[in-house]
């Protein structure tokens, strides 16, 4: 099986080609030296330079195979116009006047990785400083050097990172780069090897918000995409994030996910294509009968332009647990679920889990009235709520409970800090359901002490912090896995 099509297909069997690893990012154990030499030194300038900008991989389609490095992550490498030498990385159609990697108004994208092999025992990555922070991280061996991205210095000058090895040996190099990047090249040993890594995995085309842009991550590099591929162990994809957007929220001139497909999917003939549920869309107030139809839009457009295409829409995330999520959040939730899988696409949930295959859920009757922002009332039943469960209401507003007390019914039941989101009535039913990831009120920098919120939560309560970003990959990827060996 050469051809993509089949291809997709091997990995759809319960065996796939790459097995995904579901490994968090890891640092090396004994890592290389990474250190900068001073602006303009170049400690190997008598060994041998390969140039990023050459007849072969001065511009082309993501990850094609140009000389000495393979590209992903962004849908092409173009050359700089001040500096001749150098490649900066252009990918989604923005519509605003923001300029990013000195290229075209218009033009951004979230970042890209530069992999190759390479043999000897020390090279250098040459880059130039682009007057606004660059920042970039190394990985070696599918290992991290560090977690923590590197800054380039603004100052226009070439800069070179010398990396060194404790012997020659083969090694696989990637680096990840943000949009101000502005890469050169290596400069090796003169009789050192360098050859382009393959294309891992199926392409893929991941659309979304501010959440697949970075923001909260240390940088664009460690953000949701990036880490879900590493997870799967692809790098056969292009991320398509814009802030303030979402299935239907638009931002400015920004626009929402299906009216950038014909700039941003369709040209790159994905054989997989994500879309990463936004909170834009509840907080822009839009109704779950519009979330339904667009959702059977998004899919039908796929399927029509791309028929063999495997259209993938998630759920939001969340910034709270499910107590303090909105009710419109959860509404939103369904009615995604649902038209999705009607139109024959596929549905991850980043709000809540599956509960265990042939468990029966607990339900329990109110037996008083809580109102929005109660955090406590008595339900009846012939066992007491589990204490740490999720419920939820007819009106499919979720509650966490923290407490329980009382030896029969009725049970009084303390639920997560917040409160109710909506007001309850007597007699209705409550009725267990899988745990949402989140939990807790909290956020960086102003913690709570009443849940995971206070680590995956960054301190401006709407993105997500780093942990945040590790977590939400991690469900994702486990979902693609999933969904391939369904589709």
């Amino acid at each position: 099986m050469t051809n993509r099509t089949a291809s997709l297909k091997l990995l759809r069997t319960a065996n796939p080609v790459l097995p995904p690893r579901f490994l968090p990012a890891s640092v090396m154990g004994t890592p290389p030296t990474v250190a900068m030499s001073a602006a303009n030194t170049n400690s190997l300038s008598a060994g041998r330079y390969w140039p990023a900008v050459t007849a072969q991989n001065n511009v082309g389609p993501n990850t094609a195979v140009y000389g000495p490095f393979t590209y992903a992550g962004a849908a092409s490498p173009v050359q700089q116009t001040t500096y001749a030498g150098c490649l900066y990385f252009s990918n989604v159609s923005f519509g605003g006047s923001t300029n990013f990697g000195a290229g075209a108004n218009g033009k951004k994208f979230n970042h890209a990785a530069i992999a190759f092999y390479y043999y000897g025992s020390q090279f250098n990555i040459a880059m130039v400083g682009n007057g606004i922070q660059a920042k970039f991280a190394l990985k070696i061996d599918d290992q991290y050097v560090s977690l923590t991205p590197v800054s380039v210095p603004t100052s226009a000058n070439f800069y070179y990172y010398n990396v060194t090895f404790a012997a020659p040996a083969w090694h696989r190099v990637e680096i990840i780069v943000d949009q101000n990047f502005l890469f050169n090249g290596i400069w090796t040993g003169a009789t050192d090897s360098v050859m382009p890594c393959a294309v891992r995995g199926p392409r893929v085309l991941y659309v979304g918000d501010s959440f697949v842009e970075g923001s909260g991550a240390l940088f664009p590099g460690s953000a949701i995409p990036q880490r879900v591929f590493e997870n799967l162990g692809w790098n056969n994809y292009i991320s398509s994030g814009v802030g303030g957007t979402g299935l239907l929220a638009t931002f400015g001139t920004s626009a929402k996910y299906r009216d950038r497909f014909a700039t941003d999917v369709l040209p790159y003939a994905p054989d997989v294509v994500v879309l990463q549920g936004s909170t834009n869309d509840p907080a822009g107030g839009f109704t779950p009968l519009q979330m339904s139809n667009e959702c059977t839009a998004i899919i039908e457009a796929l399927k029509s332009a791309l028929p063999n295409v495997v259209p993938i829409i998630t759920s939001q995330a969340a910034v709270n647990g499910p107590t303090g999520t909105t009710n419109l959040t959860w509404l939103h939730r369904a009615a995604v679920k649902t038209a999705t899988l009607a139109a024959g696409g596929f549905f991850i949930d980043l709000l809540e889990r599956p509960l265990p295959p042939s468990y029966s859920p607990l339900t329990h009757v109110l037996t008083s009235a809580p109102g929005v922002g109660v955090s406590s009332f008595t339900v009846s039943g012939t066992v007491p709520p589990a204490i740490g469960a999720t419920y939820a209401f007819g009106d499919a507003t979720r509650c966490l409970v923290k407490s329980v007390s009382g030896s029969a019914a009725p049970y009084t039941v303390t639920i997560e800090n917040g409160g109710l989101q909506t007001s309850q009535s007597a007699g209705g039913v409550m009725t267990q359901t899988g745990d949402c990831p989140w939990s807790g009120t909290g956020r960086v920098g102003a913690t709570a002490g009443d849940g995971n919120s206070d680590v995956l939560v960054s301190n401006d309560h709407v993105h997500p912090a780093q942990a945040g970003h590790d977590m939400i990959a991690q469900i994702i990827a486990e979902g693609i896995q999933a969904v391939l060996q369904a589709a």
